[in-house]
């Protein structure tokens, strides 16, 4: 599969190497995305953890710097979460696994 996400994807057949169009996507409307508000978020999730490094890559102008380091501060902080849910792991006999949620309305 090859193309691009927002235009075109298409599919070649590596016998035939006959190429054709998978899904097209240009001129479908976009979907805007449901999420729940920040506030009913839990602590982990995707939104909650890359706002500060959202808000700052939306200022006009970008402060890259910035961005770098605030986005290097959260990937350490998510790494550090990782060693310690792993050595948790071996120390409690206890494994982590993500909560379910409910999808957003």
């Amino acid at each position: 599969v090859h193309g691009a996400w927002d235009d075109e994807l298409f599919v070649t057949n590596r016998e035939t190497e006959q190429t054709r169009t998978f899904l097209q996507l240009r001129d479908r409307p976009c979907q805007r995305k449901r999420v729940l508000p920040l506030a009913d978020q839990g602590p982990f999730e995707s939104r909650r953890l890359w706002r500060h490094v959202t808000r700052l890559v939306t200022q006009d102008p970008v402060d890259w710097d910035a961005v770098e380091a605030e986005k290097n501060r959260l990937e350490d902080a998510q790494r550090a979460l990782a060693v310690h849910r792993f050595e948790g792991q071996g120390a409690t006999g206890t494994s982590w696994s993500p909560s379910s949620r409910p999808a957003p309305r």
